[in-house]
């Protein structure tokens, strides 16, 4: 479990560092919300507070085991519709706390205890963000 929880922090300094924004981390490693994320250029704002939702202690290696939320009423300035972006559905149970549900899944998922050498929470970030970027609605 020690270990587990290593690799928690150590992704979490890492995620403070790349993205200089406070990362606020939840009770038993079940969320982690950074502040300040930026968007691709194409959204309005061009950042948002982006909520992930964790596995906790249970493990990592389960990439269905994470869920993304970003703030609610963004909107791309090209016009393209958010088909993969849910506000007020039953799908996004946080839409009470000011938040919108991405239906995002990771693709590949290999994380190691040596956050290095494994995928990371950084790469999850960076996956979002390529996801968000993408010419067609996501």
């Amino acid at each position: 479990m020690n270990e587990l929880k290593n690799w928690y922090h150590t992704n979490f300094a890492m995620m403070e560092r790349l993205f200089k924004s406070p990362i606020i981390l939840g009770n038993n490693y079940r969320w982690v919300r950074i502040e300040r994320f930026l968007l691709p250029p194409m959204f309005l704002p061009g950042s948002t507070k982006l909520l992930i939702v964790l596995p906790g202690l249970q493990g990592i290696e389960n990439p269905a085991s994470f869920n993304f939320y970003i703030t609610r009423n963004l909107r791309r300035t090209d016009g393209v519709l958010m088909e993969h972006y849910f506000q007020d559905s039953f799908y996004n149970d946080l839409r009470n706390k000011g938040y919108a549900r991405l239906s995002f899944h990771l693709k590949s998922w290999d994380p190691r205890l040596d956050v290095i050498s494994g995928d990371n929470l950084v790469d999850i970030c960076q996956a979002l963000y390529n996801f968000l970027a993408q010419k067609k609605g996501v």
